[in-house]
């Protein structure tokens, strides 16, 4: 029959046999007057060992804790291997993503270049330019015959004045001459409408 210790079936030893001494059980003596307790005949399993099974008890003890360390041992670097992974495939795993990251802000970056370099293209196509000033300006095209004037001063220098002029020559001079190119231009401007 099975007693249950837990979850574990486990039957139950037999009682071990008594050991028949060796030598022949002396002639049962008189017992002396003294107060001492007769020997057992066989000693106690559990409390008298030989040197043997003590020797045996100690090396599979030993054995024992070389395997219980070894076995410690080995899940510590298993589970620092797997530590050394995971954080490895995490930094992986964040650089792949800043690199999506990239490449989708590079393609919005290259879709917004287009949008800008076709409305530049727009805004410089130079028949809209035309349309635009003979539409608003009231600018025309010139004719074949139609010639500029435009008259420049004799001189090619500059004056400037600083007021400092005693009789102020220099800049009636400077005033007349720029009075003459704005005539000159409002002029030319006429003639085109």
């Amino acid at each position: 029959m099975y007693t249950t210790y837990g979850s574990l079936a486990v039957k139950p030893k037999a009682s071990l046999p008594a050991r028949r001494p060796t030598r022949p059980a002396a002639p049962a003596a008189v017992p002396a007057k003294s107060a001492a307790r007769p020997a057992p005949s066989a000693p106690e399993r559990g409390r008298v060992l030989c040197a043997g099974e003590t020797a045996t008890r100690r090396r599979c003890k030993a054995e024992r804790v070389r395997a219980i360390a070894v076995a410690t041992v080995l899940v510590l670097a298993f589970t620092t291997a797997a530590v050394l992974l995971l954080v490895r495939q995490s930094a992986v795993m964040k650089a792949g993503f800043a690199v999506a990251t990239m490449q989708s802000d590079a393609r919005d970056l290259d879709v917004d270049t287009q949008v800008v370099e076709e409305k530049i293209a727009a805004a410089t196509d130079l028949t809209a330019i035309r349309a635009l000033a003979i539409a608003r300006l009231g600018m025309q095209d010139p004719s074949s015959l139609q010639r500029i004037v435009v008259e420049l001063p004799p001189s090619d220098r500059l004056l400037l004045s600083s007021g400092s002029d005693a009789d102020g020559t220099a800049a009636a001079e400077s005033d007349a001459l720029l009075r003459n190119a704005m005539g000159t231009l409002e002029g030319f401007f006429r003639t085109l409408r």
